[in-house]
């Protein structure tokens, strides 16, 4: 921006300024209003139906900048991220590898805890979570 352009700038806001004193309006002169808070949904993608945390779950950030040395985030990560994320978060599932085969169902390890609300949405994936740890369960699928 050239030095005359700049003071232009300048002298056109003074006028604003001015304007909006005196309670007049122009076409080259912006309103400006607060707006209420707004707060960003925080979400995750879950990525493998391992249950493992090797990941920073310190925060859901954290948890996908270093998901640990598998490289995939769990649900059981994103829970935790989720817990230590303030504000209303959403726990996805990756449909490329919840799509209809086996790795559908998660098999928890031990109890899922959630201290704040989250929503876990699956879609229509068909994701299954399942409390048994030995993989023993059969599941049937049909109507």
């Amino acid at each position: 921006m050239t030095r005359r352009n700049k003071k232009t700038r300048r002298n056109s806001q003074k006028t604003c300024i001015a304007r909006r004193r005196r309670k007049q309006t122009d076409a080259y002169c912006a309103n400006f209003e607060a707006l209420e808070d707004r707060k960003l949904l925080a979400g995750i993608t879950v990525g493998t139906s391992v249950d493992l945390v090797d990941g920073d779950t310190s925060s859901i950030a954290t948890l996908i900048a270093s998901p640990g040395t598998d490289g995939v985030i769990s649900l059981r990560e994103a829970i935790a991220a989720t817990d230590n994320t303030s504000g209303l978060d959403t726990i996805t599932f990756d449909a490329s590898v919840f799509n209809g085969e086996q790795q559908d169902v998660i098999y928890l390890q031990s109890t899922l805890a959630i201290s704040e609300s989250v929503t876990i949405d699956a879609g229509d994936l068909g994701v299954i979570i399942s409390g048994d740890a030995s993989e023993n369960d059969r599941l049937i699928a049909g109507s």
